[in-house]
Order: C-alpha cells, then structure tokens, then sequence
C-alpha cells in the first residue's frame, strides 16, 4: 500500500496511478472492499525512516500514515481528489484469486513509530491529497 513518485516499473506504477489511468480510460473499476490496509506516502514514510535512523532506533517499527481502509476506499478517494468522475464497484477478494494468501487485515499498529517520533504520521487522506495534486499538476513535482 505504498505510493508515491511513479511507481514501480516492473508493476507499471503504482496502485494510484493504476486506478486513475483505468478510469480515465473508460475501464471498468471493481476494487477490493474487503481488505483492510494502511495508505502510505513514500516521501512520509522516507522522512519518518531517516528520523529513526539517525536516534538510532532498532528493531521492528511499522511506519505509514495514519488510518486504515479498504482498497475500494482508497481508490474511491483518489478518484475524488483527481477529479475523476468514473462507476467503481466494491467486491470481495475472492473476486480476485490469487496464489499468494494474503490477510483480509494488514493494517499496521503504528504505535511505536508515533510514540518514537513524537507523534502519528498524517493521516492517508491528507498524503493522498497531496500526492495526486502532484500527478495532476496543482502543486509542485511528484515526490
């Protein structure tokens, strides 16, 4: 659930760009709604990573912004911010199998990182915001 910048090439972007490309290009949405996540902007979760770093923190930290949904939510979301008027239908996993099992929640407890930065990242809506302005040219270069 990380995004940010282009993407990864080998996926051809990432989930955001994915979703806005489809529907501007008239495909049909369905997206998962039964799969809980935690949005994370890579520039936040960078920032975030360097500041534990440098006190020297160890061990395990989950860091990513603050707020968990479904996949269907977010995409709905970045939809919205794009300005982006297109029919997206919420379905289960199952709609979708694949080799890989995956957990129906993997939301992180971020918990840890709030309490060792000194606070929560932003929450995903406000990263989202942010990081479609930039695809869409309303603020300054994606990061």
């Amino acid at each position: 659930s990380l995004f940010g910048g282009r993407g990864a090439r080998g996926k051809g972007g990432n989930f955001v760009t994915a979703i806005l490309a489809r529907a501007r290009a008239g495909e049909a949405l369905r997206v998962i709604d039964d799969v809980w996540m935690t949005p994370t902007y890579a520039p936040d979760a960078a920032r975030a990573l360097v500041r534990l770093l440098a006190a020297g923190v160890t061990g395990t930290v989950h860091v990513a912004n603050s707020g968990p949904c479904t996949w269907y939510t977010f995409a709905r979301r970045a939809l919205a911010l794009a300005g982006v008027d297109a029919a997206i239908e919420p379905v289960p996993a199952s709609a979708y199998p694949t080799r890989a099992r995956r957990p129906a929640n993997s939301a992180l407890d971020t918990t840890r990182a709030a309490r060792l930065l000194g606070g929560p990242l932003r929450p995903w809506e406000e990263a989202l915001a942010d990081y479609v302005d930039a695809l869409t040219g309303r603020a300054g270069t994606v990061t």
